[in-house]
């Protein structure tokens, strides 16, 4: 088991590292088959404080330019997509580097920074009042795929089964 972004893991199955990847390409890698999981939805989340610190006057270049930003690593590319996405311009904000999913919500309701994270993993923290959606009404949906070595495999058989099944039940169609 090889845990990467979503953007990087076909690099892994094409180098031979692993059998099947988790990735955001439709495209197969030659010598596999595809199996479309759904796409996962971030939303952009601070803590109250911090987003009434930074965005009182909306998320714009300007705010955005300003407000420090959580990423997971150098290349993690969601948040940039999405300040392009509002902005159309090439920021250089202050950065927090932290590689763990679930410790980006924690470090948003901390008020480290405002972060792009899977909706499942903010819900509970909304709910609660811990962090508030910066931008309601933007978000940033990633199409999922399964791809995997085009062997017969029971174990393969039995991981697709299961990542469609889950997918099913926590991606959107």
């Amino acid at each position: 088991m090889r845990v990467d972004d979503q953007d990087h893991t076909l690099r892994l199955l094409r180098d031979g590292s692993v059998l099947g990847a988790v990735t955001g390409e439709a495209a197969p890698v030659q010598g596999c088959e595809v199996l479309a999981l759904g796409a996962m939805r971030y939303q952009a989340i601070a803590s109250p404080e911090f987003a009434a610190r930074y965005f009182q006057a909306g998320v714009n270049a300007a705010s955005l330019a300003q407000a420090p930003m959580i990423v997971f690593d150098r290349k993690d590319e969601l948040q940039w997509r999405f300040v392009r996405r509002i902005t159309r311009a090439r920021l250089a904000p202050p950065i927090h580097y932290l590689p763990t999913p679930t410790g980006f919500v924690e470090a948003a309701t901390l008020g480290l920074g405002w972060c792009l994270a899977p909706e499942s993993l903010v819900q509970p923290a909304l709910k609660a009042g811990r962090v508030a959606l910066i931008a309601p009404d933007r978000w940033l949906d990633v199409p999922l795929y399964w791809q995997h070595a085009a062997v017969r495999s029971d174990t393969l058989q039995n991981i697709s089964t299961v990542l469609h099944s889950t997918a099913t039940s926590t991606l959107r169609g």
